[in-house]
C-alpha cells in the first residue's frame, strides 16, 4: 500500500494482491492482474467434501510453476505450484 495500491472494499480473505517487481537498484513497481485471470474457484476434496464446503476455501485457477525449490523430509521439490502469498 506504501507503493500506491489500494485494497478492494470490502476486504475479504481472498483479495488478490498486486504483483510487485524490482530490479537491483531500482524502486519497486506494481501491477494488478486482470479480473478474468484471477477468478477464484472453490477447493473441493472427494473424501471430505462436506468439510471443505464448510470452510469456503478458494484458489485462483492459474497456478504457475516457480523456480523456487523446497525440501520436505529430504525430498526436494524443484517445480512447486506457487502463485504468491
Amino acid at each position: 500500500m506504501e507503493l500506491g495500491w489500494t485494497p478492494p472494499e470490502p476486504k475479504s480473505r481472498f483479495d488478490i494482491l498486486p504483483i510487485v517487481a524490482m530490479a537491483e537498484g531500482d524502486k519497486p513497481e506494481w501491477g494488478v492482474l486482470p479480473p478474468e485471470l484471477t477468478e477464484p474457484i472453490a477447493i473441493r476434496h472427494p473424501k471430505y467434501e462436506r468439510g471443505f464446503n464448510k470452510m469456503g476455501l478458494k484458489w485462483c485457477r492459474f497456478p504457475a510453476l516457480s523456480k523456487l525449490g523446497f525440501d520436505i523430509g529430504g525430498v526436494q521439490y524443484s517445480a512447486s505450484p506457487f502463485i504468491g502469498w
